[in-house]
């Protein structure tokens, strides 16, 4: 989904491997590499110079995007945060909106920040699932609103179309855990919590 930046920017990078991987096998004129810890910064910055790399990557240690020249980038990834965290980090950064593309990996609340996306001036364009390590993750291609574009509004409505088992099993996953979120629901007497997981459940159905 990166393919082709010029400036790109990983925040929540951990020990950089994404901005590594972009260094060796990209031509881009600046890599950000971000996080909020010093700690995986500073294995970050190691295993940059033990690949050689070291000199192609600008390391902050930073909220989010609250570093200098952030607003360069025309390619920004965030991963490994709930989705509230990474709606949280593009409202600090609204020039994020006219970014070309945004590629987001929310863990939780996936749903909850594709509407937000949509109702704050961004437009979900693709969605895919990975397999690591036997996990399943899902990434998020975003970019701006275009009217002349069909609006898909959740990440499912992508997913489906894809020929992959990792995207079949991701769909599979969230009916059983949202069967099971209901089952608690139910037992906690919690009718509002349930009504909303129940409609999830049948859009998730509908795939």
């Amino acid at each position: 989904m990166a393919e082709g930046g010029k400036v790109i920017s990983d925040v929540g990078t951990d020990h950089g491997l994404l901005p590594i991987y972009f260094a060796q096998n990209f031509q881009a004129a600046k890599i950000f590499a971000a996080d909020l810890r010093q700690g995986p910064i500073n294995v970050a910055k190691e295993n940059a110079k033990a690949q050689g790399v070291y000199s192609r990557i600008n390391f902050f240690c930073c909220d989010g995007l609250d570093f200098p020249d952030a607003s360069l980038s025309d390619t920004v990834i965030i991963s490994g945060m709930g989705g509230e965290t990474i709606a949280g980090i593009l409202q600090r950064a609204k020039w994020t909106v006219n970014c070309e593309r945004l590629i987001l990996g929310p863990q939780t609340k996936y749903d909850e920040l594709c509407i937000w996306l949509f109702k704050n001036g961004y437009m979900l364009k693709d969605a895919n699932v990975i397999c690591e390590d036997g996990r399943l993750y899902l990434l998020l291609l975003i970019g701006a609103l275009d009217s002349k574009e069909p609006k898909l509004l959740f990440a499912e409505d992508y997913i489906i179309k894809k020929e992959s088992l990792a995207c079949e099993n991701w769909i599979k996953d969230r009916i059983k855990r949202t069967n099971k979120a209901i089952f608690g629901a139910n037992k906690a007497k919690d009718n509002e919590r349930s009504a909303k997981l129940t409609e999830l459940l049948d859009r998730l159905l509908k795939y």
